[in-house]
């Protein structure tokens, strides 16, 4: 590990360093697993509904809803968009649309907002206040993909900062 070599001679400053990548390794495999198990979520409740409404290709657009939802806030509109306008294709009645969109909608705002806010907080014990901001901070400076990213950076850095004695109220400011 070539960033071992970069921390010094001293074998403790190693160890912080291994315990700090490990540390870091680990909140992100559960971040990635809250991902996948969160919009697996989103893909089966919304499979459900179009396949409830009668939407042709209900599994599709469910595997699409999915996939997008990864893009927060952004992925969800065009998600009710193209089933809004799937929907208007196919029932040509706009209570059906509203229905479809909505639908879409509402799942993703319960799973986004009940669902993966609480794994967030128990998979990295951090206060749910600090993730918001760290979401819209980075979606600001990067925009979708700073949305994307903004979890895995918090992460880190209170990852970082729980093992640097120096960094430690930061690590207290994030904590739950």
């Amino acid at each position: 590990m070539r960033a071992l070599g970069l921390t010094g001679p001293s074998l403790s400053r190693r160890k912080i360093t291994v315990n700090i990548l490990d540390d870091i390794n680990k909140s992100i495999q559960s971040y990635m697993f809250m991902l996948l198990t969160t919009n697996m979520l989103v893909a089966l409740l919304a499979w459900l509904a179009f396949r409830w409404i009668g939407l042709e290709n209900a599994g599709a657009w469910a595997v699409a809803a999915g996939l997008l939802h990864l893009i927060p806030y952004f992925g969800p509109a065009v998600t009710a968009t193209a089933t809004g306008m799937a929907a208007f294709i196919q029932f040509g009645d706009l209570s059906t649309v509203l229905l479809v969109a909505g639908g879409s909608l509402a799942i993703a705002t319960a799973v986004g907002t009940f669902v993966t806010t609480w794994m967030t907080g128990k998979i990295a014990k951090m206060n749910t206040a600090a993730i918001f901001i760290s979401l819209l901070f980075w979606g600001w400076l990067w925009g979708v993909w700073g949305m994307l990213l903004s979890i895995p950076i918090i992460v880190i850095v209170k990852v970082v900062s729980q093992n640097v004695v120096q960094l430690q109220p930061v690590a207290e400011l994030l904590g739950e």
